[in-house]
């Protein structure tokens, strides 16, 4: 798979993205987790490099903001802004909004991540193919979720600060919310030193941690529904970008042979499966009217 051609489709998903996130006049959030994303990362690399589970970019990967690439930022951008819209038609609950957005942009990576390291996109310290949950390590799909807690709770807790006014809020998230990550993971690190996980156990602390979650969200969508207005142009497009995504990873799932794992087939199964719902409860939620604005 070329990797000129990711990094093209990339850009033309971001454009559409901010343009939905234009015309629903939530560009300033797009921009902010954009600032956020390219934040967390480079300084994420800093403090990991060296250590085992930290990661470095393939150095053909330009553009790059700094020591990451372009397109890597702005695809983080893209999954979470399409997590945080969809589960605004799921709940009006800001708690388990902060509890769903994360969960429905790490499923996503859950398909993604292991044939990205195949194609060497990045490479994981002192993880071989075999380590971690198919080559990456745990970290990085905890990493995920807490980076995104993290702003979620951010948001809320800025939202209630009135004094920065509107441009010192957009100042203070994204180093607010890296600042929360930073506590929030180095707490994982301690509870991994404590509770024994090492590279041949950690799909099992995957599970012990996700599943809950998952069943957590599924059951609360249902005890606190949400209501979205959106266009059927705005859904389709965030629907068919998330979609892409999947299909990237099930191609290199095919491409790079990972059809042989077990643990592959589970990874997409409960990926797919929690997409499914998730869209299934948005329609019914959604106020979707007919006017095309892409």
């Amino acid at each position: 798979m070329s990797v000129i051609f990711v990094q093209i489709v990339i850009l033309l998903l971001f454009a559409i993205t901010a343009t939905i996130a234009w015309q629903r006049k939530e560009l300033w959030l797009y921009i902010v987790i954009t600032v956020y994303a390219a934040l967390f990362e480079n300084i994420d690399m800093l403090i990991s490099a060296g250590k085992p589970g930290g990661y470095s970019y393939h150095e053909g990967l330009a553009p790059m903001v700094i020591d990451t690439p372009l397109f890597v930022i702005l695809s983080w951008s893209i999954i979470f802004y399409g997590a945080w819209v969809i589960c605004r038609g799921l709940t009006d609950n800001l708690w388990v909004r902060a509890i769903s957005v994360p969960l429905l942009a790490t499923i996503i990576d859950f398909v993604m991540d292991p044939v990205a390291t195949k194609m060497r996109l990045w490479e994981w310290n002192g993880y071989a193919d075999t380590d971690g949950i198919l080559g990456v390590p745990l970290a990085n799909f905890m990493g995920w979720y807490l980076v995104i807690f993290a702003f979620m709770l951010t948001l809320w807790i800025v939202d209630h600060i009135d004094f920065l006014g509107r441009v010192g809020k957009y100042i203070i998230i994204p180093i607010f919310a890296f600042a929360l990550f930073l506590a929030m993971f180095g707490l994982f690190g301690v509870v991994a030193v404590h509770t024994g996980i090492s590279l041949t156990n950690q799909i099992w602390y995957l599970s012990l941690f996700f599943i809950p979650v998952a069943a957590a969200c599924v059951a609360l969508w249902r005890i606190f529904p949400g209501k979205v207005k959106i266009s059927r142009s705005e859904y389709g497009w965030l629907l068919f970008t998330r979609l892409l995504f999947y299909a990237y990873g099930i191609g290199g799932f095919i491409y790079y042979g990972l059809w042989t794992e077990p643990l592959f087939w589970g990874m997409i199964i409960f990926s797919l499966a929690l997409e499914i719902i998730a869209n299934i409860k948005f329609l019914k939620n959604a106020e979707i009217n007919r006017v095309s604005t892409l």
